[in-house]
């Protein structure tokens, strides 16, 4: 994914609530329930993460901000992933009062906001009228709308500002090839892969079924897997 995003010049790199799992693990291990379905799933997530991810971009993620603001032909941007004091929580879920959404401002001089997180295209604006954005999700896009939630299309935004102001705002899908991404995470042999797999093609979360997940981890002897690997990080 990195290597991707170099290919495309990206300018901004944010750190969000899984990103921060990820670190949790490392940095706190001790923390991890192993008695915690939901635990152990993040655990050993992370643990596969940790093990094909290069050192350099591990750093990159570690320094990267929860938020930043950008000034482009005067406007002043802020960008985040979730608020930019807490990169996880509902609070800024679609349907959220404008109170809420009035956090992304947090009392900074923005004209503008843009946040991630809901993996939900959204306009709206704060109660000073700012413009409140968000592009959707590339990955795993949601709707509380059953209807909508049927689309599985990556999600983006393009944003057009010229010297006096926004010009446009465009909400874009596309297709990408559902398949392809489940068999390549078989493929690279990656924990979880045909809960992933359910996630990504039928829209099961694995984690919902908290009882199911506890049978999944036992059978796979994940529990024992990330004991293995806490001890070895605090050998390290």
């Amino acid at each position: 994914m990195f290597e991707l995003l170099k290919q495309i010049n990206t300018t901004v790199y944010l750190r969000g609530n899984w990103d921060d799992i990820f670190l949790e693990v490392l940095d706190n291990p001790e923390a991890l329930d192993l008695n915690d379905p939901e635990d152990v799933y993040c655990g050993i997530l992370a643990k596969y993460v940790f093990e094909h991810l290069d050192e350099q971009y591990l750093t990159q993620m570690r320094e990267a901000p929860i938020a930043t603001t950008v000034q482009i032909n005067g406007l002043q941007i802020g960008l985040s992933h979730n608020t930019s004091i807490q990169n996880y929580g509902r609070n800024l879920v679609s349907d959220a009062d404008t109170t809420n959404l009035d956090q992304l401002f947090n009392d900074q001089a923005l004209d503008l906001a843009i946040y991630g997180h809901i993996h939900h295209q959204l306009m709206r604006y704060s109660h000073a009228d700012q413009l409140i954005l968000n592009p959707g999700s590339v990955g795993q896009p949601y709707s509380n709308y059953a209807a909508f939630q049927q689309d599985r299309r990556a999600q983006y935004a393009i944003l057009e500002i010229d010297e006096r102001g926004i010009v446009d705002v465009q909400f874009k899908k596309i297709d990408y090839d559902l398949q392809n991404e489940a068999k390549n995470v078989q493929y690279a042999a990656a924990p979880y892969a045909d809960l992933y797999q359910r996630l990504i093609l039928d829209d099961v979360n694995p984690i919902a079924d908290v009882k199911a997940l506890a049978n999944y981890n036992q059978a796979h002897h994940y529990r024992q897997e990330l004991q293995k690997f806490i001890q070895s990080q605090y050998k390290n």
